[in-house]
């Protein structure tokens, strides 16, 4: 509501703005200025506002396995594999052990981001204690969980899905107590797109990690932030954006993990993924093409 009131003032500045213009002989530059506040207002959607898919702020006591996040797709619950126990709410927050293995997952169905085209944001808070060890929390999207892995599993045993599929994010990222940032494309640590020197983000504060997955190219692409830092995912070539060269098509699942091996417990909250769907992005690409065309037509 907000984004529109203002949108509706900055337009009807410029159609003030060109009263002059209309009144003079040269008023071809006025006129497509008039003729873009027109095309602003003829596309809503070019603020390619996000729905909200998922978002839990973990307000049920007690252990996370079988809870309802706040806002949920078809009635998705969550499914704690391994270490069930380990994720418990204290009504506030979430808190998780990482003294052993354990994943949480939500399960949008089959194909899921392959079939609804879009940009998808996935993001979640995390606080790790301060401290110099290597255990970490992941957040990432998945084909099949596996009962007895995380985020990292590489394998594509026996899981969730019935139709199979690798076991570990795809893609996915993490952060470590020492303060290191990984990211995956995945399976599990196969193809790694970053890994930031030890204390880039140091344990003992609170961080939100996020991936933006854009579905609705031909080539799907990765982009992710801790808070809001973007993280360079492309190495030596140009921007910080990962290109697929193959589509993770079977993820179905979104979650996060830990993968063992620590003596602490992370805070976890403000769980979510919101999506812009594909008909939004085409919409503000018309739009776009539409002005275009008529600065060239005023430019001859």
């Amino acid at each position: 509501m907000i984004q529109t009131f203002r949108k509706q003032r900055i337009i009807a500045r410029l159609i003030r703005s060109t009263h002059y213009g209309l009144m003079s002989k040269t008023s071809s530059p006025a006129l497509a200025l008039l003729a873009f506040s027109c095309l602003a207002l003829a596309c809503p959607t070019a603020n390619l506002r996000a729905t909200t898919l998922i978002s839990d702020t973990f307000s049920t006591a007690g252990t996370l396995n079988g809870t309802t996040p706040d806002t949920t797709v078809a009635g998705a619950k969550w499914t704690a594999l391994t270490g069930a126990s380990a994720a418990t709410s204290n009504g506030t927050s979430l808190s998780m052990t990482t003294n052993t293995t354990q994943t949480n997952v939500l399960d949008l169905g089959a194909g899921y981001f392959a079939s609804n085209p879009g940009i998808y944001t996935l993001s979640m808070d995390v606080t790790l204690p301060s401290g110099s060890g290597t255990s970490w929390i992941g957040l990432g999207f998945v084909v099949n969980p596996q009962t007895a892995g995380s985020l990292s599993t590489t394998t594509s045993g026996t899981g969730l899905n019935l139709s199979g599929g690798t076991n570990g994010g795809s893609p996915w990222i993490l952060n470590r107590q020492n303060g290191q940032t990984n990211v995956y494309r995945g399976a599990g640590t196969n193809s790694s797109l970053l890994s930031t020197a030890t204390g880039t983000f140091a344990s003992g504060n609170t961080y939100t990690m996020t991936l933006v997955l854009n579905t609705s190219l031909a080539n799907w692409t990765l982009d992710s932030y801790m808070n809001s830092t973007q993280l360079d995912l492309n190495g030596a070539g140009a921007g910080n954006t990962a290109v697929f060269t193959s589509n993770p098509t079977d993820i179905r699942y979104v979650g996060f993990s830990t993968g063992g091996g620590g003596a602490f417990s992370a805070t976890i909250d403000n769980f979510t993924l919101t999506a812009v769907p594909e008909a939004s992005i085409v919409t503000l690409a018309a739009c776009g093409i539409g002005f275009l065309a008529l600065l060239r037509t005023w430019r001859r």
